[in-house]
């Protein structure tokens, strides 16, 4: 049976709690999880049903004899009343959230819209490559996506790695559906869609230590759930929909589009919001929108006859559009059709939200808003001035561990155990009977209403939990400790990388090598930065390469203009400095995960130059062609150059203390230029150095390998591998458009 109730008790005398006998025994759905965080006390032994268990709620309220004081030890000071929740606290399980609850949720964790919507979708990208990879039907697809953004609404994604959230959601969702896999299995899985050229096995003694931390992060999301493993799936009811309202007119090619925004709509929060006929009725029309058929035929219907409402099919349909009108690269339908054909599609439905009226008058005089419910008084706001949220909301877990790839520096280290504001406060217990639970809960009502506790126990005594126990033996594997080298930290570009790196929660060190020190290191004051004083980038030590080791990746950003030095200078600081330094970090590749080179070009640059070729160009040029080449030599390496293009940062207030100042009959010419490329129609040359900076970090931790490795006609691989990225491969992929 699936849980109905969570029961929170807190700051009660041990002594005191109470369990009516009649109830208790000898129900094996009466089985309890608890969260032991208290001091260390020694109760004596005593079976479940013993006298204790069988003290009527009457006895519990005579105060219990309190052992003599020892000598020297000070009485506890019980004058004011003890803080915390009340005793009892019931919660239900709950199966759909309101738009207005998701976002203070997210708004409680202080995300940010960007990070959020990159994580979502990467997240559920992860997912459906791994389902294809193990050939997994989509019923697990989407009930592992239902528990994913469930568990990413209910814990900060500082706490822990999105990539590990997604597999240990699809771990639970292949035993909830009967259809096994190991937790190794679906490591690996993930493993060789990531590394196509180095694929493994199973069997892989690498994959022990993330084995246990899937695991481990199966029993929050069972906690998040509540244990209720009730879920939705869509992609059957669109069959029936689609068979009822179009019968035999419908093509298989309506169907596969259908099946392919199904797909999409679970990247959105549309799946904990809605029920299955509204997200059936609501794909099905969005596609005949979409494919311009059988449009008469599906405005036809009518909600009610399907258990809905016309509100809750136009929220979901926008839920799309949005979207695919701002991460059209992201989806499965998105990529196949133009922008402005959704645009459009998104401006007819919303016209319907404006005027409230159906134009066919199935639905005549029906009021249709944008969200169903919506409370302007419980609009979300910005924090309180000086307060700090909770770590989670008040029904997560008792526990959250740190995540196994966002915490420590090194491998060995112990992640810490963040913990909610009830599980400093109380023990949980999962209560699987209604009845049971509403007697403990009035008897626990009586306890408060007629005393407070008498007894505050110490806390301040070490004690260890299970959850401190669990994960104290869970060091955090090399292949997910991510430690990346950043050089040209003082420059434009560098200081966007820098900014977007602190910003990264998943990069565990920041290793800058510069020729001085670096003003935004310094003022960030973060303890995964370090700054090692290189004079010399053509040789590299060994006590270099030691504060070096452990490093996965790095942003090559040092550079400087063709007209501030010499020829000669120009090819040791542009050429030479790179290639030496590759040969030299491509020792620090480990047995199971390559080294990333990110080479930081310029628009220009080419292996065929011209008689009007400039000279940046021809040096980039042979660049490129030199680190291409070493990656032959060098199998663990893995080289890729970025061809930038009007780089901008007059919308990046955080970096602007800190990059240098333009010369002085140049800085008239920035915003000149941004306004003539937008007017041209040249937007692919602008690159703002924002989104710049996030882009060229995430390269380097390999989050864009799976779309680079499928090329396209914006990536250009050279002999050898080193992939080429134009500015206008970056804009797409950064979701900015072309």
């Amino acid at each position: 049976m699936s849980p109905l109730f969570r029961v929170t008790h807190s700051r009660m005398p041990l002594s005191s709690w109470s369990r009516p006998a009649s109830r208790c025994r000898g129900r094996p759905q009466d089985h309890v999880t608890m969260n032991t965080r208290q001091a260390t006390i020694a109760l004596p032994s005593m079976a479940p049903n013993g006298p204790r268990a069988q003290t009527t709620a009457k006895d519990a309220d005579k105060l219990p004899a309190q052992p003599p004081i020892p000598e020297g030890v000070v009485a506890l000071d019980h004058t004011e009343p003890p803080k915390g929740p009340h005793p009892g606290h019931v919660q239900v399980a709950c199966l759909f959230t309101l738009e207005q609850k998701l976002q203070r949720m997210l708004k409680e964790h202080g995300c940010e819209p960007a990070r959020e919507d990159t994580y979502r979708l990467q997240g559920v990208q992860l997912l459906d490559n791994v389902r294809e990879y193990l050939h997994l039907p989509v019923r697990t697809f989407d009930t592992a996506c239902f528990y994913f953004h469930l568990f990413r609404l209910c814990h900060r994604d500082a706490e822990y790695n999105y990539q590990d959230a997604a597999l240990a959601s699809l771990f639970l969702a292949c035993k909830v559906e009967d259809t096994i896999k190991k937790s190794k299995e679906i490591l690996c899985a993930a493993y060789n869609i990531k590394n196509a050229d180095f694929t493994t096995t199973q069997d892989d003694k690498m994959f022990e230590q993330p084995s246990k931390i899937v695991i481990g992060l199966e029993r929050l999301i069972l906690e998040t759930i509540g244990f209720d493993f009730r879920s939705r799936y869509a992609q059957k009811y669109f069959v029936k929909a689609i068979k009822t309202i179009l019968g035999p007119s419908a093509t298989k090619a309506f169907f596969a589009t259908t099946y392919d925004m199904g797909i999409d709509l679970h990247k959105t929060f549309a799946p904990i919001k809605q029920t299955t006929w509204t997200m059936a009725l609501a794909v099905t029309e969005l596609t005949a929108l979409v494919t311009g058929a059988h449009i008469d035929a599906v405005q036809k219907v009518k909600p009610s006859d399907w258990h809905t409402t016309r509100a809750d099919i136009v929220e979901t349909m926008l839920d799309l559009l949005d979207l695919y009108t701002q991460h059209p690269k992201s989806t499965k339908v998105g990529s196949l059709y133009e922008e402005q054909h959704f645009f459009d599609i998104k401006r007819k439905v919303m016209a319907e939200v404006d005027t409230g009226i159906k134009e066919n008058g199935a639905d005549r005089g029906r009021k249709v808003s944008r969200y169903l419910v919506w409370c302007e008084q419980c609009k979300v706001g910005e924090p309180q001035p000086g307060f700090k949220p909770a770590i989670t909301p008040s029904f997560t877990p008792s526990f959250t561990p740190g995540s196994p790839a966002t915490t420590g520096s090194a491998p060995g280290s112990n992640p810490p155990v963040t913990r909610s504001t009830r599980g400093t406060e109380g023990t949980m217990r999962f209560v699987f009977d209604m009845d049971q639970a509403k007697v403990e809960k009035k008897a626990v009502d009586s306890i408060a209403s007629t005393r407070r506790t008498t007894t505050t126990l110490n806390c301040q005594t070490a004690v260890t939990t299970r959850a401190s126990f669990y994960y104290a033996i869970l060091p955090t594997p090399q292949h997910l400790a991510m430690h990346l080298i950043l050089t040209g930290a003082t420059g434009l570009v560098g200081t966007s990388v820098l900014d977007a790196m602190l910003k990264t929660d998943a990069i565990t060190k920041i290793s800058i090598l510069s020729r001085r020190p670096v003003p935004m290191a310094q003022n960030s004051d973060d303890p995964r930065v370090q700054v090692i004083i290189h004079k010399d980038f053509a040789q590299y030590e060994p006590e270099v390469m030691d504060k070096l080791q452990g490093a996965t990746g790095a942003v090559w950003a040092l550079g400087v203009s063709q007209t501030q030095a010499s020829k000669e200078a120009y090819v040791t600081i542009t050429k030479n400095y790179p290639l030496a330094a590759a040969k030299a970090f491509a020792n620090l590749a480990s047995a199971d995960q390559p080294f990333r080179f990110v080479y930081v070009s310029a628009g220009g640059a080419t292996q065929t130059p011209g008689f009007l070729t400039p000279y940046y160009g021809v040096v980039k040029g042979e660049a490129e062609t030199l680190l291409s080449e070493l990656r032959l030599r060098e199998p663990r390496l893995r080289t890729d150059s970025f061809r930038a293009g009007f780089v901008d940062a007059a919308q990046h207030d955080e970096i602007l203390p800190f990059v240098p100042r333009p010369p002085l009959l140049y800085r008239p010419m920035i915003p000149l230029m941004a306004a003539l490329m937008s007017g041209l129609g040249a937007t692919w040359m602008h690159c703002p150095t924002e989104p710049l900076g996030r882009f060229l970090t995430e390269v380097a931790m390999g989050e864009f390998d799976a779309q680079l490795q499928a090329g396209g006609d914006d990536v250009a691989t050279l002999q050898g591998g080193l992939r080429i990225m134009e500015n206008w491969t970056f804009r797409r992929l950064a979701g900015l458009g072309s």
